[in-house]
C-alpha cells in the first residue's frame, strides 16, 4: 500500500500518511499558516476522544477550515 497523494490540485507528488501534504507544497504555506495548522491539529487530536460531541465537532470544522487555507496558499504560490 503506497502513500497517498498530496491533497495540493496539480501536486503530482504523493504525501508521508503522517503529513498533510508533501513536503514541496508544505514549504510554500506561510509560517503562520503552518503554525494555526499544527494548533488547531494538535486540539483536534486532543478533544477527539475526551470532549463533548460539539467541542470534537468544532474543533474538526476548525482543522479542516485552516487546512484547507495552507492548500490554497500551497496551490497559489
Amino acid at each position: 500500500m503506497g502513500n497517498p497523494s498530496c491533497p495540493v490540485p496539480g501536486c503530482p507528488r504523493t504525501r508521508n500518511r503522517n503529513h498533510m501534504m508533501c513536503r514541496e507544497c508544505w514549504s510554500r504555506v506561510s509560517k503562520d499558516t503552518q503554525s494555526a495548522v499544527y494548533k488547531a491539529w494538535r486540539t483536534y487530536s486532543r478533544v477527539a476522544d475526551t470532549a463533548s460531541d460539539a467541542a470534537h465537532r468544532e474543533a474538526h470544522d476548525i482543522y479542516f477550515a485552516i487546512r484547507e487555507r495552507a492548500i490554497r496558499e500551497a496551490e497559489a504560490a
